[in-house]
């Protein structure tokens, strides 16, 4: 009787995707600073910000203003901070061997950016 080998079967693995920014609940893209613990603050302030916006009408936002001396809609301006907002889909590269995550990359305007982010923040 003839012998009958099988060949094995071959089983390519899916190339890792490079990793690249996210956004979480209203915010829409990754945080990127120069520290943690100011990522965090940032995307607490805008995502407070926008669920604010979203769901307090105009006028109470206004009378809020007026008791409390600021609007809950307003959002900081990131740069006066030193960070920026990386759009969703960009891509990243991240920093081995740190507890915290190190980014960098290239916006899509050339401007290159490195920092800290929140590791909810990067698709992998």
């Amino acid at each position: 009787m003839p012998e009958i080998t099988i060949a094995p079967a071959t089983v390519s693995k899916p190339s890792p995707s490079a990793p690249t920014a996210r956004g979480i609940d209203l915010v829409d893209g990754a945080i990127v600073c120069n520290s943690y613990d100011l990522a965090e603050f940032m995307y607490g302030q805008i995502n407070s910000a926008r669920h604010a916006r979203a769901s307090l009408p105009p006028e109470l936002r206004r009378q809020a203003a007026l008791v409390n001396g600021y609007d809950y809609g307003a959002e900081p301006r990131l740069a006066d901070y030193g960070c920026v907002m990386v759009p969703t889909g960009t891509k990243l590269s991240v920093e081995k061997g740190n507890f915290v995550p190190v980014v960098s990359g290239r916006l899509a305007d050339g401007r290159t950016f490195t920092g800290v982010t929140l590791p909810q923040m990067i698709a992998h």
